[in-house]
């Protein structure tokens, strides 16, 4: 073995670098560049983050536990723009996954369950949802109509902002094996799915893919090729839609219609959150107990 001299090890690292987050791959540059801002650990199983723009905080769920283990230790904690832990804004979930701010109102999904949490005291209402097994994503409209995925069953359930369990409503069929993340354009929900069929390791012989649904007419229509066991769905401000592999790992950007991958992230790679004022992306590392923070740029040259 030949000497290991400062400029093998600056080498070394390099490669190591690359390695790590995926850059050295061959064929045409990504359309994108990736650069981490923090890395912060010490969240236990960590599976969503949204970003609050009128507090100026960001919300994490964290399950603390499996899936959809009922252990009453899931929280939902409040960070700053640096991803240090500012408060416990709500206890005594069970497995919380997903979240959508309306108003003051956070809806977090709970295995069976939505937790309604009033922003500004932490008071916590919980809706129940029947039939439901692994409730997952959430999304919000513009009207307060609340989305939340059903994994496993395939339903994506309704409830408007401010009503009971007795508004609980569901989608139209839609044929979308195993649906995870939900991101709402403005005017139609995008849809994230994570494969088929399940597997007992939640691995998938066929990928997942994006779709459409137009609430408008209950159209639903594929927009991407199948690429991945999909998780979140997040939109920065210039448009561009970043989307996370949880079995494989993954960052994804949907450009135009088509699919390129940005980097390799470790498996659990969750619910990811745009930070609007930072101009990043806040993305929960589930199996590592970690938040990462990444910028994403286009690349100019």
């Amino acid at each position: 073995m030949p000497p290991i001299t400062p400029n093998r090890i600056v080498i070394l690292a390099f490669v190591l670098i690359l390695a790590v987050w995926g850059l050295a791959t061959c064929g045409e540059p990504s359309p994108f560049n990736v650069t981490e801002v923090w890395s912060r650990d010490g969240f236990a199983t960590p599976e969503s983050a949204l970003y609050d723009e009128e507090r100026d905080v960001t919300y994490v769920s964290l399950m603390d536990g499996g899936a959809i283990e009922k252990n009453g230790k899931g929280r939902i904690v409040v960070i700053d723009e640096q991803g240090k832990t500012l408060r416990t804004l709500a206890e005594g979930l069970n497995a919380p996954k997903g979240m959508a701010l309306y108003q003051n109102t956070l809806y977090v999904s709970d295995i069976d369950r939505i937790a309604v949490i009033d922003v500004d005291d932490g008071t916590t209402t919980f809706v129940a949802v029947a039939d439901s097994m692994f409730l997952n994503d959430v999304e919000v409209d513009t009207r307060g109509l609340v989305y939340v995925s059903d994994m496993l069953t395939g339903i994506i359930h309704t409830l408007p902002h401010g009503k009971g369990v007795a508004s609980l409503g569901a989608l139209p069929p839609t044929f979308i094996a195993h649906p995870n993340g939900l991101f709402w354009d403005g005017e139609t929900l995008i849809i994230a799915s994570w494969g088929m069929p399940l597997n007992d390791d939640f691995t998938t012989d066929q990928p997942g893919r994006l779709y459409r649904y137009d609430p408008r007419n209950d159209n639903v229509t594929i927009l991407s090729e199948r690429f991945g066991n999909l998780d979140g769905i997040a939109v920065d401000e210039e448009g561009h839609m970043l989307i996370t592999d949880w079995i494989n790992g993954g960052l994804f950007a949907y450009v135009d219609g088509t699919i390129e991958e940005l980097i390799d992230l470790p498996s659990g790679s969750a619910d990811l959150g745009y930070h609007r004022r930072g101009d990043f992306f806040i993305i929960p590392l589930m199996k590592d107990d970690r938040l990462v923070a990444l910028k994403v740029e286009e690349n100019l040259d």
